[in-house]
């Protein structure tokens, strides 16, 4: 935290910093590597909380078309997707499956499709495969390529979660009532030329 705000970690004198690479794709080598500007918002710690960060990205003339937020929340057995980054994770995973399921490419862009099994108690379980590494990775309906959930956790070859659509944006409408750093304070001072409110 810094003066109220969350924000990221001083390590050996310098601030760390993250990005995402749009195209970190297989066999792909360019890159379209974007940094993460500021932490807008953290939800807080605890099992009544759901798992979730924001962040705003550096403008770059290059970003994709943002993913759209679906209007209500996912059924039981609607086919979805998550896209994401999964990661080699054999402290967790048994060796064998995962190098089956992800042929030993990992750290790069993928879409793995599915089914969600239930939703409940702000909490949807879903059957795509995933790994270590797709945390906060978007769930998509296959109809409308719409954003119905964030992955934030699985058990291997059992089942994952991820927040529906419905809290995401609770969340966001939470995280948004922080106001930016880059916004200054309208002083009263500043205002005393208006006439104020004109019903006509």
């Amino acid at each position: 935290m810094r003066g109220g705000r969350p924000a990221f970690r001083q390590f050996m004198g310098r601030t760390v910093s993250a990005w995402i690479d749009f195209r970190e794709e297989h066999h792909r080598p360019d890159e379209l590597e974007v940094e993460v500007e500021r932490i807008l918002y953290v939800s807080p710690n605890g099992p009544q909380h759901p798992d979730i960060a924001l962040f705003k990205l550096r403008s770059h003339s290059d970003l994709p078309t943002p993913l759209e937020l679906a209007e209500s929340d996912a059924g039981e057995r609607d086919h979805v997707g998550v896209v994401g980054y999964p990661a080699w994770d054999g402290r967790r995973n048994p060796g064998p499956a995962m190098s089956r399921i992800f042929q030993d490419i990992y750290d790069v862009k993928r879409y793995a499709p599915g089914q969600v099994d239930e939703v409940r108690d702000g909490v949807l379980t879903h059957d795509c495969s995933t790994l270590g590494g797709n945390s906060g990775s978007p769930l998509l309906c296959q109809q409308t390529g719409k954003v119905v959930g964030l992955h934030f956790a699985g058990r291997f070859m059992s089942e994952n979660y991820a927040l529906p659509a419905s809290v995401i944006k609770r969340e966001l409408r939470r995280g948004s009532m922080s106001v930016p750093d880059d916004i200054e304070p309208i002083s009263l001072e500043s205002l005393s030329d208006r006439r104020g409110y004109d019903e006509g």
